[in-house]
């Protein structure tokens, strides 16, 4: 089964329709019926945007004819991500203090990135139960490797890394009306809504969570 037949079944499966599927991309029509028939190669963004919209992991819509064999897909106690695939490439495991300092481009250490990756991605393991979620999905358990796209724009819902005040925290982003937000998982987290300000820098946003099994 192709990537294509991945994306229709799971648009299908919430009775969603390329018209309405599309909306919620911002995209034309044709473009999602392009990636639907295999009449055009996805790409690593447009995946990812994909699985946002549809509230799904981007791995369940990798096939392995087009990305490679990969792991068997499972779950992790405490945690909804997936195990990292076998893939190609790699990028720099970055520590939360490179981050925070901004050094995200050279790393002693590389991983194997599940998913077609920008030249500047990086991977950087959970720290902290803030994006713990034991009521539903998704949810990142303590060092479960994330995957960051600093080329990638943040929109509604998206998780992104965000550096403030000297520290590297990784977050929801909610694009509310009366203004962006971000947002920690954990329904117990202490200030678990803040307001985005001036002195708040998206450092890019997560286009894969895994971890190594």
């Amino acid at each position: 089964m192709s990537t294509g037949d991945l994306i229709r079944r799971a648009r299908m499966a919430r009775k969603l329709t390329q018209e309405q599927l599309a909306g919620r991309l911002h995209w034309g029509q044709n473009r999602l019926s392009n990636y639907e028939r295999n009449e055009r190669k996805i790409t690593a963004d447009d995946l990812s945007a994909i699985a946002q919209a549809l509230e799904m992991p981007v791995a369940e819509l990798m096939s392995p004819n087009d990305f490679g064999d990969g792991v068997h897909l499972g779950r992790r106690a405490g945690s909804d991500v997936e195990p990292v695939p076998t893939h190609r490439s790699s990028v720099p495991l970055l520590t939360w203090q490179q981050i925070a300092s901004g050094e995200i481009v050279v790393s002693d250490n590389n991983v194997a990135c599940p998913v077609p990756a920008g030249p500047k991605t990086f991977a950087a393991r959970v720290r902290g139960n803030a994006m713990h979620n034991p009521a539903g999905r998704p949810s990142f358990a303590e060092d479960d490797l994330i995957f960051v796209d600093p080329s990638r724009k943040a929109e509604h819902k998206s998780l992104v890394i965000v550096r403030h005040a000297g520290q590297a925290l990784f977050r929801q982003y909610l694009a509310e009306p009366e203004g962006a937000m971000l947002a920690a998982l954990n329904p117990a987290w202490p200030d678990r809504l803040v307001r985005v300000d001036d002195g708040m820098e998206i450092v890019g946003v997560v286009i894969f969570g895994g971890y190594v099994p």
